[in-house]
């Protein structure tokens, strides 16, 4: 990883991207590789973007966050607004998908049933639609994006309801029929 992070800096450039950079690296390791690309960040003033599934690793690296959801956006915004306060349900459902050493989340983690959809023939307005909990008549048309502020954004028809969703969403039985 050390030496692909060389030679992608070696061109001076003003963006890396990097894709799953600590995928299957021990917690020593990925941590290291984190630490380096926050040197970079900072002597080189070089913006990186991030490709990942993990949520620590966002947490402890990123300042700004993308959720992608079936190839769009569907949430972007501040690190800590977009994990402590998402407003898109797929956004929560992740969250609850994701282990939380701290908190008292229930003993087993949460998945969100279902697939996501074939990209091939996506479906009409809301992508998520399928596999949300919380989809209405409204999600077969394709959601705006709502600009909260300018470090939170979603793209859901429920936003201004994201409060009684989020409740709804931390509970296990909305994600999963047999619990």
């Amino acid at each position: 990883q050390r030496v692909a992070i060389a030679m992608a800096i070696a061109l001076d450039p003003k963006i890396v991207i990097a894709d799953e950079p600590v995928t299957a690296l021990d917690v020593i390791v990925q941590r290291q590789i984190l630490d380096l690309f926050d040197k970079l960040k900072k002597s080189l003033n070089l913006s990186i973007i991030l490709v990942t599934h993990d949520i620590s690793v966002i947490a402890y690296t990123c300042q700004k966050v993308a959720v992608m959801y079936a190839g769009e956006i569907i949430e972007m915004g501040k690190v800590q607004s977009v994990l402590e306060r998402p407003l898109h349900p797929y956004t929560m459902g992740l969250n609850n998908a994701f282990p939380d050493l701290l908190s008292k989340k229930s003993d087993f983690l949460v998945p969100i049933e279902g697939s996501p959809p074939n990209l091939l023939n996506p479906p009409t307005g809301c992508r998520f639609k399928m596999r949300c909990p919380f989809s209405q008549v409204q999600c077969n048309n394709k959601p705006e994006k709502f600009k909260l502020s300018d470090q939170h954004q979603v793209s859901c028809w429920r936003e201004n309801e994201s409060e009684q969703i989020r409740i709804k969403a931390s509970q296990a039985s909305t994600w999963v029929h047999n619990v």
